[in-house]
């Protein structure tokens, strides 16, 4: 496996080697036994990172996502440990530094998860055992990961393709849009390996098995963008210059809606063939979910935030995904949207910074 990132960047891999340094002083400085390890996960920590070359000098791209296991997560001392590293190394580095502070028996059933499958698989351990994570490999199979991981991809990368939708007539947001484009690329042809139990840790490896891949949606087309985001996530670029991002925006929310409900159709049982169908549907998307949980949760939300996400007797991120697929619809059914989530205007960047608001809670 690669150090941080493919290709030899010697000022760079500096740059990293002395943020390592500085991360093991700072937490060194804790009392001991607050943390059992520190794993840098992510691109980064899988030896596959971004490296931007459209600077005067290589830079850091994507963000550094630590994972620190503990078994006081909640420790007021730990958790303003992390947030000074956060703050001081974002500023160091110019890109995010983002520690999750986890409790060890988080782990269980990691095989069911996207995210711990490509922490376990791979990984670059800072603090503690090398081997912390080395008993899980055993049990990491792509077919054991749940469906709902691959929904919750596209949901968070649809919500980032919305967002890029209601900057559209903003000059300077070209790099924030096409960044959200090459994202929701990559995106669209994981899930599908994802549903297909063939997912993988690294993206190289994805990219080869979904050219590969062919059902109904791995389309020429959908091998194509998959590509350019194995690409993208790489060696990040600018869009080109010549490139419409409006039609390319409608482009990727017409493909987006497509892959969505097929995922979901899949997961829930239930076949779906347009944005309403979806959003109107009458099961809970969230079976899984106790009732008495989603009722107590909008309960919360409206004491707490002044209102709540509908249906109430389904887990609140459902409601979210219903209006989601509405949203990135040509045109929205706003009448509908409200039934979802709760706005009173209807233009679309008002929408997006509510929309925004609840998905930060529930992402």
């Amino acid at each position: 496996m690669n150090r941080f990132f493919n290709g030899s960047y010697p000022d760079l891999l500096k740059r990293m080697d002395d943020h390592l340094v500085r991360t093991r002083e700072h937490f060194a400085a804790l009392p001991e036994g607050k943390i059992e390890s520190l794993i840098l996960g992510g691109g980064y920590g899988r030896g596959e990172g971004g490296v931007y070359l459209g600077g005067s000098e290589p830079a850091l791209y994507n963000d550094l996502d630590y994972f620190l296991f503990t078994t006081q997560p909640e420790d007021p001392e730990l958790l303003s440990s992390v947030r000074e590293l956060e703050r001081v190394e974002s500023l160091a580095l110019g890109i995010d530094v983002e520690v999750t502070c986890l409790r060890p028996e988080k782990l269980q059933g990691a095989e069911q998860s996207m995210m711990f499958f490509d922490l376990v698989m791979g990984h670059f351990v800072v603090m503690g055992p090398e081997d912390y994570l080395a008993e899980w490999a055993s049990k990491m199979s792509p077919e054991l990961i749940e469906p709902i991981e691959a929904t919750r991809l596209l949901w968070n990368r649809g919500s980032g393709l919305f967002f890029a939708r209601c900057q559209l007539d903003d000059v300077d947001a070209r790099g924030f849009i096409y960044r959200q484009h090459m994202k929701l690329s990559l995106a669209l042809g994981d899930a599908l390996l994802c549903m297909a139990g063939q997912h993988d840790a690294f993206c190289e490896v994805r990219g080869a098995r979904f050219a590969q891949l062919d059902p109904p949606l791995a389309s020429e087309e959908m091998r194509e963008l998959h590509a350019a985001g194995v690409a993208f996530k790489q060696r990040p670029c600018n869009p080109p210059q010549d490139m419409d991002l409006n039609v390319e925006n409608e482009r990727l929310r017409r493909l987006w809606i497509k892959a969505f409900l097929s995922v979901e159709s899949q997961r829930v049982g239930c076949e779906f063939r347009d944005v309403t169908a979806y959003a109107v549907w009458s099961g809970r998307l969230f079976s899984h979910e106790g009732r008495l949980r989603c009722l107590l949760l909008a309960l919360r939300d409206r004491l707490k935030r002044g209102s709540a996400l509908r249906p109430v007797a389904d887990y609140p991120r459902g409601a979210l995904m219903r209006a989601l697929t509405l949203l990135n619809s040509s045109s929205p059914d706003m009448k509908l949207v409200r039934k979802f989530i709760p706005i009173e205007k209807t233009d679309l960047k008002a929408i997006s910074a509510i929309y925004e608001t609840w998905w930060s809670y529930y992402s």
